[in-house]
C-alpha cells in the first residue's frame, strides 16, 4: 500500500515531467532529455520507496540533472535574473536539508519539506528554460 507521504511526493514528482514537456516544446533538447530521465525516476521511486536501486537511480540522475542546469543557468542567464535563481538555489538546499534531517528524527510531516523541495526545483528549472 502507498502511504500519504509517498502519494503526495508520487504527484509533485509527476509535475516533475511537466518541465521536461516545457523544455521539448520550447527546443531545449539539452535540458529536457536529462530532465525527464531524472523525473521519471523520481516518480519510479516514490512509487516504491523500499528499493534501494531505485533510489541510488534517483539520486544519480538528480544530481546530474542539478548540474546540467545548473552550469547552463550559470552560462546563459540574464544578469537582471539571477538574484532570482541564487534565492531559488538556496531554498533548494533548505527544503532539501529540513526535510532529510526531519526524516532522520523521524518527524511525521518531513515530506512537507521534501515536497517544497521538489517545487522549488519545477519553478528554479522553469527560470533556466525560459530565460
Amino acid at each position: 500500500m502507498i502511504y500519504r507521504p509517498n502519494i503526495i511526493l508520487c504527484c509533485s514528482s509527476s509535475a516533475l515531467i511537466l518541465n521536461s514537456l516545457y523544455g521539448y516544446k520550447i527546443k531545449k533538447i539539452n535540458l529536457c532529455v536529462i530532465d525527464s530521465l531524472s523525473a521519471l525516476a523520481s516518480l519510479i521511486y516514490w512509487l516504491d520507496t523500499q528499493n534501494m536501486n531505485k533510489r541510488n537511480i534517483d539520486i544519480l540522475l538528480a544530481n546530474i540533472n542539478f548540474l546540467n542546469f545548473f552550469i547552463y543557468g550559470i552560462n546563459n542567464q540574464k544578469k537582471e535574473i539571477m538574484p532570482f535563481l541564487w534565492f531559488n538555489l538556496f531554498n533548494i538546499f533548505y527544503n532539501f536539508s529540513l526535510s532529510c534531517l526531519f526524516y532522520k528524527y523521524k518527524c511525521k510531516k518531513w515530506y512537507y519539506f521534501h515536497l517544497l523541495f521538489h517545487a522549488s526545483g519545477i519553478f528554479q528549472k522553469l527560470l533556466v528554460y525560459h530565460f
